[in-house]
C-alpha cells in the first residue's frame, strides 16, 4: 500500500514537473477577486486567451491597454443602452513577472445583480480561459 501511495506521489510530480503550462488559482470572492497564476506561456498568449475568453462570454472590451496590462470589460442589457445599463464587467490586469504571468481579476456585479458573490461568473471565466491556453 505505501509503495502504490509513494508511486501516485512521484508520478503526479513527474506530470506536473513535464507539464506545457501551470494554472494556479487563488481567490477571494468576498471581495469579489481572483489571482491566476500562469507558467510556460508567454504574455502574448495569456494576453490574447483572456481577451478572447471575456468576449467568448458575451463581455464587450471597453479599454485595453496591452503595454500596461489592463483590460476593461461590461456587458450590457442589449445593444441600444444608457450609459448606466451595465449588468457586470471585469477589470483585469495581466502581468509577466520572472517567467510567470499574473493575472488579476475584479468581478462587478453592476447595478441590477448587486447580491452577486461573483462564483460562477469566475468559475466560467476561469474555465474557458484554461481551455483557450491548454490548445
Amino acid at each position: 500500500m505505501k509503495k502504490s501511495i509513494v508511486c501516485l506521489l512521484v508520478l503526479v510530480f513527474v506530470v506536473l514537473a513535464y507539464a506545457d503550462f501551470t494554472f494556479e488559482i487563488t481567490q477571494e470572492l468576498k471581495k469579489k477577486e481572483a489571482e491566476i497564476t500562469v507558467t510556460g506561456k508567454s504574455f502574448d498568449e495569456v494576453w490574447n486567451a483572456t481577451t478572447r475568453t471575456l468576449m467568448s462570454l458575451k463581455f464587450r472590451i471597453k479599454e485595453s491597454d496591452k503595454d500596461s496590462g489592463s483590460i476593461l470589460a461590461e456587458k450590457r442589457k442589449g445593444m441600444f443602452y444608457e450609459d448606466g445599463d451595465i449588468l457586470s464587467g471585469w477589470s483585469v490586469m495581466v502581468e509577466d513577472a520572472d517567467g510567470k504571468i499574473i493575472l488579476f481579476c475584479v468581478y462587478q456585479p453592476g447595478e441590477y445583480n448587486p447580491l452577486s458573490s461573483g462564483a460562477k461568473p469566475f468559475k466560467q471565466f476561469r474555465t474557458k480561459l484554461k481551455e483557450r491556453l491548454s490548445n
